[in-house]
């Protein structure tokens, strides 16, 4: 009931002309690397499917104690859930991850127009992950149905999938502060 719920919302949203960008918020990420890993359940449900298909923005969950961004199926996911429990290390590597790291921080979100601006900081501030991109609807006008907006990355941080996580130390496990950080190579 609650995945038709859902898909009738989206659905009803990708078709509203006052309706500029869409984001969803989750529990737990259709797609995930940390220790509790991806979200099968609303994978098989055919929800990450409407989502991508209704032009979703983004998706911003937790679950897993880290930030990580990514896409995949068509559609840009953020898992924020570093702040207030002990932080997770990295448990698988997926393409489709392009950045990853257990450590504390909070996301801000600037939408000005058709331009969505995604800032990961840490707690002093310091920038984590940043991204850009404009949502395009070509060809739009009122007379027809709307159809699948285009995203267009206007910058990109992290522009490449991660390499293969280091191996932590045996003695760093789930709830060890700074277990496992990732930086992308240049």
């Amino acid at each position: 009931r609650q995945t038709a719920w859902a898909t009738r919302l989206i659905r009803n949203a990708a078709t509203d002309r006052k309706i500029r960008h869409i984001f969803v918020f989750l529990h737990h990420s259709p797609y995930a690397s940390g220790v509790h890993g991806e979200n099968e359940d609303i994978q098989v449900s055919g929800l990450v499917k409407t989502m991508a298909e209704s032009g979703v923005d983004m998706t911003f969950a937790g679950h897993d104690h880290v930030y990580e961004r990514g896409a995949n199926e068509g559609l840009r996911y953020v898992v924020s859930g570093g702040c207030g429990a002990p932080l997770y290390p990295r448990r698988r590597v997926h393409n489709y991850t392009h950045w990853f790291e257990s450590t504390a921080h909070y996301v801000r979100v600037n939408v000005d127009g058709d331009e969505v601006e995604v800032t990961a900081l840490r707690p002093d501030g310091s920038i984590i992950d940043n991204f850009r991109y404009a949502k395009k609807f070509d060809g739009e006008t009122d007379d027809r149905p709307r159809r699948k907006p285009r995203f267009v990355t206007l910058k990109d941080s992290h522009p490449r999938p991660l390499p293969p996580p280091m191996a932590a130390p045996p003695t760093l496990g789930i709830g060890a502060p700074q277990a496992e950080r990732r930086m992308a190579v240049s």
